[in-house]
């Protein structure tokens, strides 16, 4: 189980306390000023950032994996989904963990899709993407309904790419055009 522990640290260099803690999903440090030099008052500062940071994880305080999310969503949602959905959603998520392999549910942001459609426009049509958003933004909705996350990710808007004009029916040809 991995939860967020805000603790209070002294550093030589500042002359208030700060405020620390080691995102599980990245593995970064963070630290930012508790704004005091009491004690009492930074550690209420690190309560209130926890749990504030905390608002991010499950209903159970812990961060939800992608193969633990899959997994109930498959049997939660897509037994009453069509088989045709299903094959869609399950080609969807396997290109997702091919493509993006995603370890943690809160790892998927805004910059994630970004670079998801990235890799992709290489492989497929434009469309096929915007089919496989509408498919991750559905499961998405349902994860904040479960509370495994706090809020559904931002979807980059895909804009279609500017085409010459096209003719319209065939050529005229030199008998009808006298």
């Amino acid at each position: 189980m991995e939860e967020i522990n805000v603790i209070v640290v002294t550093r030589k260099d500042r002359k208030n306390l700060c405020l620390r803690y080691t995102d599980p999903v990245t593995g970064k440090r963070h630290e930012k000023s508790s704004g005091t030099t009491s004690q009492r008052q930074a550690q209420r500062a690190a309560g209130e950032w926890q749990a504030e940071l905390m608002r991010g994880l499950d209903d159970r305080g812990r961060i939800v994996s992608w193969a633990e999310f899959r997994q109930r969503y498959e049997d939660d949602c897509m037994i009453h989904m069509k088989e045709s959905t299903q094959v869609t959603v399950d080609g969807v998520f396997n290109t997702f963990e091919r493509v993006m392999a995603p370890d943690k549910l809160t790892r998927i942001s805004p910059q994630w899709l970004t670079r998801f459609v990235k890799l992709r426009t290489e492989e497929v049509q434009q469309s096929t993407i915007a089919g496989d958003f509408r498919v991750l933004k559905a499961a998405m909705n349902w994860a904040k309904s479960q509370g495994f996350i706090h809020n559904v990710p931002e979807f980059p808007k895909l804009k279609k790419a500017r085409k010459a004009k096209a003719m319209k029916g065939r050529a005229v040809t030199a008998e009808e055009f006298d």
